[in-house]
């Protein structure tokens, strides 16, 4: 992976993603197929019992494993995520979210995560993602073809995509490259 590609991805989603900022995460480290990202625990990210929401790891989970994604410079949307939480986090901690890709398939890539503070393990995460294939680029006449064939209304990506829209209220193009 090259030093500008991982420029890239710390300048796309470190200072200016609005998510990001609002959760306080920050890219600790990047390499082909895994990162690393790490969370401080505020008084935003608690839940009522007074320790870090589980939705707040799931969403740190999510994001570690689409940028641990984005360093294979692919264009991803989650379809599923599952968490197992172990361990309370507590407001002031620091957590570290590391991420790998187990399976990278045609149309799906798997990547699991886990969650540490303070070298205890407080959670683990595995989701499968979409790749988005109207945002790759190939030079394969075959592909290419492919790639027109799936990404008609009606094909199966863009029934994908339009689900994604409709569940996250996203606006998502889906087109020919």
């Amino acid at each position: 992976m090259s030093n500008r590609w991982i420029t890239y991805i710390y300048d796309k989603f470190t200072p200016v993603h609005l998510f990001f900022k609002f959760m306080g995460v920050k890219i600790a480290s990047l390499s082909e197929g895994k990162a690393t990202l790490e969370l401080l625990i505020t008084d935003n990210l608690l839940n009522t019992y007074g320790t870090c929401h589980g939705g707040a790891l799931s969403a740190l989970a999510d994001m570690v494993m689409g940028i641990a994604l984005r360093t294979l410079k692919v264009k991803v949307v989650t379809v599923e995520l599952s968490m197992n939480y172990l361990q309370p986090v507590q407001l002031g901690q620091v957590l570290m979210a590391t991420s790998s890709v187990i399976h990278q398939g045609r149309r799906t890539i798997v990547a699991e995560t886990e969650l540490h503070c303070q070298d205890n393990l407080v959670a683990k995460g595995k989701g499968t993602f979409f790749l988005w294939l109207g945002l790759i680029a190939t030079k394969n006449s075959r592909a290419k073809k492919n790639l027109q064939l799936m990404t008609k209304p009606g094909s199966v990506t863009a029934r994908i995509n339009i689900y994604v829209i409709s569940v996250h209220k996203l606006a998502l193009f889906v087109g020919p490259s």
